[in-house]
């Protein structure tokens, strides 16, 4: 039986998964055909297989890059060419990724679970221009919205991050923020 990861993501037409397995893959395929694109095997793009659901594979999409996520004792982030599947670049942490990412204005946000931050990441090339810090888990994925990432922490803040990494607000919910924001 093949198991899929959580999170598909549709873009440019294509329908972008990735199955575990003993064959564990990407996998691109035309929206309206479901005709294969294209498949990186996992080799190529590399983990480590444990017994833990939680946060095996998480995807995103934006302008001709799909973002791969992976986490378990630490995490990496690879973005692949959605033409062809192609790695041209890829970041290791040593933390755990606790949320999808997230990409506007050409970051990619992610957040962390054991230093309590979100990072972003340029999507042309991985460099990390800025950190922003909770001192709390973040298991909330950013939503976007006009230049702005919004997301929750385990501490019951809220905060409102811009795309340059500085913060614009934060209001204190109560209660541990577990979902993903939805700005409109």
């Amino acid at each position: 039986m093949r198991c899929l990861a959580r999170y598909p993501v549709i873009g440019e037409g294509k329908l972008f998964f990735i199955a575990i397995d003993n064959g564990n893959f990407i996998v691109a395929k035309n929206l309206f055909t479901l005709s294969e694109k294209w498949r990186v095997p996992k080799r190529e793009w590399d983990y480590v297989s444990v017994g833990v659901m939680y946060n095996y594979y998480l995807l995103a999409h934006w302008n001709g890059k799909l973002f791969t996520a992976w986490s378990y004792l630490g995490g990496r982030i690879s973005s692949h060419l959605s033409a062809t599947g192609t790695v041209p670049w890829r970041v290791e942490f040593d933390d755990v990724i606790g949320t999808i990412p997230t990409v506007g204005d050409g970051i990619v946000v992610i957040g962390f679970l054991n230093k309590g931050k979100i990072t972003a990441l340029s999507a042309d090339d991985g460099k990390i221009p800025w950190n922003f810090t909770t001192d709390s888990p973040v298991m909330s994925s950013p939503a976007y919205s006009s230049g702005c990432f919004y997301f929750g922490a385990s501490n019951g803040v809220a905060y409102a991050v811009s795309s340059g990494g500085k913060e614009l607000w934060h209001t204190k919910l109560g209660s541990i923020v577990t979902t993903s924001a939805a700005a409109f």
